[in-house]
């Protein structure tokens, strides 16, 4: 729920339902913190940390005509146009059927698991703290002058080559999901059934497709055995990609690699980068190929991580546009202009949604708002279609 309010929408209320102003009054010294603040807007009081906090505080003074006001009122607090999916949106899903998701680290971010930044910053300390091979100056000094992830992790597999011990232990260690969330994002994901790319190397995306394809529901294949198909679950893609390779849905491709299968498929360091987004590589033929054929949603990239797009294509080379969910804070409308300028370079259009409510874990109800939008005008020829491209070369 929002935490500020203007005070004219406020007043609108008031006006609308002719509340005196002994209520307005009583109101205000009930719910806002600023309340005899000369600013345009008010702040709730820290203690009304949700909507039943705030119709609580209603409901313990005595007003006039509380029972009208106060559903008036709380709707004041709820912000929920970042949920809907955008026309748009929802049009790719049920009218263009290559559609596809690129998931990053903001998305294994919600079990816990560090972004790119935080994992290099963690790499570096590592070094320092368990290896012992750097010291405490050394430690700062290389964290302070170093800002890009790759150079940080580049000079921590230096020390520790990526299938070192040390290097196993502190992958180990640090891709192990922690975070407790209500909803599994790539479960949800899973179940838009689009294909699903990633550049993170942790295990999650896999273990949420292998988790749906061993739930038959009634819907799907009820009468076949769960073990029956557990054997259709594919092992992740990612080493080897080239324009050959098969897109389709249930199958975890992993471009940056998987450091629980083969640690040395990762790309991490500055070297690995070089070698593979250099032309002509198959991994650049493959994402050119992916990005100018089908519609790409991004979910949980930094403007950072879309560096990677700007070397591939420069500006605008992509045929498609493509979409990116950005989190940002209501407070953050001028900033959101800022990414949306950078990306639209890159022919991607940003779609927000904010942070305000529920923090990042307010991916998982847009994720579920558009999923439960799209069910409702899904088909069984729409599957039927999506099954017949995918048994092709997309």
């Amino acid at each position: 729920m929002r935490k500020t309010i203007f005070k004219k929408e406020l007043l609108f209320v008031f006006d609308s339902k002719k509340v005196d102003r002994l209520d307005q009054e009583k109101i205000e010294i009930a719910l806002f913190s600023n309340y005899l603040s000369g600013a345009p807007y008010y702040i709730l009081k820290e203690s009304i940390l949700d909507l039943p906090c705030l119709e609580k505080a209603l409901n313990e003074i005595t007003l006039k005509q509380k029972t009208n006001l106060i559903p008036d009122l709380s709707d004041l607090f709820v912000v929920s146009d970042d949920l809907n999916i955008p026309p748009f949106i929802k049009k790719l899903f049920t009218e263009h059927d290559k559609v596809v998701f690129f998931v990053g680290a903001g998305v294994s971010k919600l079990y816990g698991l560090p972004l790119w930044r935080e994992l290099s910053d963690a790499a570096i300390k590592h070094l320092h703290e368990k290896a012992q091979l750097i010291n405490n100056f050394e430690r700062s000094t290389i964290v302070r002058s170093f800002q890009d992830p790759k150079q940080k992790l580049s000079i921590f597999h230096d020390f520790l080559p990526k299938t070192s011990p040390g290097s196993l232990d502190f992958y180990k260690s640090i891709l192990n999901p922690s975070g407790q969330i209500k909803t599994n994002p790539y479960d949800l994901l899973v179940q838009f059934q689009r294909p699903i790319f990633t550049s993170n190397i942790d295990n999650l995306l896999f273990e949420a497709i292998k988790n749906k394809l061993k739930r038959p529901t009634k819907e799907e294949n009820s009468d076949v055995q769960p073990g029956k198909i557990a054997e259709t679950i594919q092992n992740p893609i990612y080493s080897g990609f080239n324009e050959e390779i098969q897109i389709k849905s249930g199958v975890p491709y992993q471009i940056h690699g998987n450091f629980n299968s083969d640690p040395n498929s990762t790309i991490l360091t500055i070297e690995d980068y070089l070698a593979a987004y250099k032309s002509g590589s198959g991994l650049s033929k493959f994402l050119q190929n992916l990005f100018n054929n089908h519609r790409v949603i991004f979910i949980g990239y930094s403007l950072e991580e879309f560096e990677i797009l700007e070397y591939l294509f420069g500006k605008k080379d992509s045929i498609n546009k493509h979409y990116a969910l950005i989190p940002i804070f209501l407070n953050e409308i001028n900033l959101l202009s800022v990414y949306k300028r950078y990306l639209e370079r890159l022919n991607i259009e940003v779609v927000p949604y904010y942070l305000d409510f529920n923090g990042y874990e307010r991916l998982i109800d847009l994720l579920q708002k558009w999923l439960d939008s799209i069910n409702e005008i899904r088909t069984e020829s729409h599957f039927e279609k999506i099954a017949f491209l995918e048994s092709g070369v997309l």
